[in-house]
């Protein structure tokens, strides 16, 4: 068999030569007599789709991108570089960014595309990053370790503080509601 791209035979099938690596990018049923010689030539459709994620001051961050299409799935981390990419069948598809904020399953970014063989997409996402920093004292000023939240449009997050009486929390850009508790004191909000 004659094949283009990183492959790996079984049985009848081809997988990884996509991200997706459980992706089948070919599948044939064949019958073969004795003494008779098949021959294929098989050529893969790749696209390529590179991803940067940076914040809305150009850093790049690290961030967790999903890109699903029909019968596709694949994921990755784009480290501290802010950089990962996919090699995918030509097709439709949709690529979401999560774990940019404390609140992990927020979809800070979310885009339906189409790529076709041969091509290569870049996104370059900026993504808009507001800080709440929480500092919890007694009324005598000493720190204590409370729990706190923080509730917005699709967005929960939740701390204990630390010894310092100190959390933080990372958020997009909106209006939110603060929730502060330590048994034996009045919740806060």
């Amino acid at each position: 068999r004659g094949l283009v791209g990183s492959e790996m035979c079984i049985r009848d099938r081809i997988y990884d030569v996509y991200t997706d690596s459980s992706y089948v990018a070919y599948e044939e049923n064949f019958t073969i007599a004795a003494g008779e010689t098949l021959v294929n030539e098989i050529y893969v459709g790749i696209g390529t789709k590179e991803v940067y994620v940076y914040d809305s001051e150009s850093n790049p961050i690290d961030a967790f991108v999903e890109i699903n299409g029909d019968g596709y799935y694949a994921c990755d981390w784009t480290g501290s570089s802010g950089y990962c990419n996919f090699t995918m069948p030509p097709g439709d598809y949709t690529i979401m960014i999560y774990d940019v904020y404390t609140d992990s399953s927020y979809v800070a970014y979310e885009e339906n595309f189409t790529i076709a063989a041969g091509e290569t997409l870049v996104n370059e996402i900026y993504v808009p990053i507001g800080t709440k920093e929480v500092y919890v004292y007694d009324s005598e000023s000493n720190p204590i370790d409370a729990f706190v939240e923080i509730n917005g449009d699709d967005y929960y997050a939740y701390h204990w503080t630390y010894s310092d009486g100190h959390c933080n929390f990372t958020m997009p850009p909106g209006d939110y509601t603060i929730l502060v508790e330590k048994s034996g004191f009045d919740t806060y909000i």
